[in-house]
């Protein structure tokens, strides 16, 4: 039927994207107003064959204090472009020059969305709030020891499902080796299951 619209072909990729005309209500975190809003500085740009950021200013030359809030904040995102931007600005953050002295000031504020994400059903947000556990664990050392509590018993909820068990036991494991023996006994309280991987 020449009548009929045949459909785009992006519309098999099955990609959550981001209407440009959403409501504030619509945002899921601070991270999307603030990204939609245009007030986050960097962007994605397109010119490669993998996707990277595009900064303003260097990650480094940047006032820490909320934008790596909003980034953790933003890690619940399941849409396009917010949750590539939110989760590669948080790794990048991280990684930047004296990420250590602007990250460990912050730990405590980062913990809540942390565990939001944790919660989330979506088992991509699950994941990378895995991965966003261990970066901040290797910036933030034995400072995040008596704040991953709560993250562990989210954690330990999922411990025991197939699909995210490696994952799981990479991210014990990176909080054991940057903790020390506090984070272990710390872990093996909330996951009694867990065996130490530093020995």
């Amino acid at each position: 039927d020449k009548s009929r619209p045949h459909p785009l072909p992006s519309s098999r990729l099955n990609v959550p994207t981001s209407s440009p005309f959403a409501s504030k209500n619509d945002h899921k975190t601070s991270f999307s107003a603030i990204y939609q809003g245009g007030g986050f500085p960097c962007r994605i740009n397109h010119g490669g064959v993998r996707h990277q950021l595009q900064w303003d200013k260097p990650p480094h030359e940047l006032d820490y204090t909320s934008l790596l809030i909003h980034c953790a904040e933003g890690i619940r995102e399941v849409t396009h472009p917010q949750n590539f931007v939110a989760r590669m600005a948080f790794q990048e953050f991280l990684t930047a020059e004296g990420a250590q002295e602007k990250t460990v000031p912050l730990v405590s504020k980062l913990i809540a969305p942390l565990r939001a994400a944790l919660m989330m059903k979506e088992a991509d947000v699950f994941e990378a709030a895995l991965t966003a556990i261990q970066q901040l664990s290797a910036v933030a050392g034995p400072t995040l020891t008596p704040h991953i509590g709560v993250l562990l018993i989210q954690i330990n909820k999922k411990a025991f499902d197939k699909k995210f068990k490696d994952k799981v036991s990479e991210t014990l494991g990176a909080l054991e080796e940057n903790g020390g023996d506090k984070a272990l006994a710390m872990i093996k309280s909330k996951v009694p299951a867990y065996s130490s991987q530093c020995m």
